[in-house]
């Protein structure tokens, strides 16, 4: 059951969640998301080239990165990508408001690395490992070592998040707090 009200009319009704409510609403944009696209008989993406941007400084988790993904690629209550691992990737090939290659400005993307650290890149494989979410064994293995670089500290879920979406043709756009990365 949900603590919230949504859809939401205004940008930002998400950052005050807990973690679990923010989880809710990734499940209660996505179901929307699904939604309006039945109803409308499809879905228009913007442009090829358009710019996106998100404040890393509301990113406390992935939770939140992704509600302020969706957010600003679709509106408020908006959606992309969920806590699955593969939804992220799904929502890049259309049908969820973007056309590649597109641009996503991070601002403030130091507050937005600190969060999905080192430790958070180890949750998100720990969850993934409990859950079963991965295909076969060569993505088990990928979730235990993504684990491991996590609690070494060698590698953070920001880069692995980044990487996932750079692969796919988007340009990233990093600005720190008060100039560019």
């Amino acid at each position: 059951m949900t603590d919230f009200q949504f859809p939401p009319h205004v940008t930002g009704t998400w950052r005050p969640l807990s973690r679990l409510q923010r989880e809710q609403w990734l499940i209660a944009a996505c179901n929307r998301h699904f939604k309006r696209m039945r109803r409308r008989g499809g879905w228009k993406d913007a442009d090829a080239g358009a710019v996106f941007a998100i404040d890393g400084a509301a990113t406390k988790d992935y939770p939140a990165f992704l509600c302020a993904l969706g957010e600003a690629i679709n509106g408020p209550g908006g959606y992309f990508g969920g806590l699955s691992s593969s939804s992220l990737q799904d929502c890049l090939f259309g049908a969820f408001g973007v056309t590649l290659p597109f641009v996503l400005r991070i601002v403030n993307a130091d507050a937005c690395r600190e969060a999905l650290d080192g430790p958070a890149l180890a949750d998100r494989a720990r969850r993934a490992l409990v859950s079963g979410d991965f295909l076969d064994d060569e993505g088990k293995q990928w979730w235990l070592e993504a684990e491991r670089n996590g609690l070494e500290g060698s590698r953070c879920l920001f880069d692995e998040v980044l990487e996932e979406i750079r692969f796919h043709g988007v340009t990233i756009e990093l600005e720190e707090f008060g100039g560019s990365a």
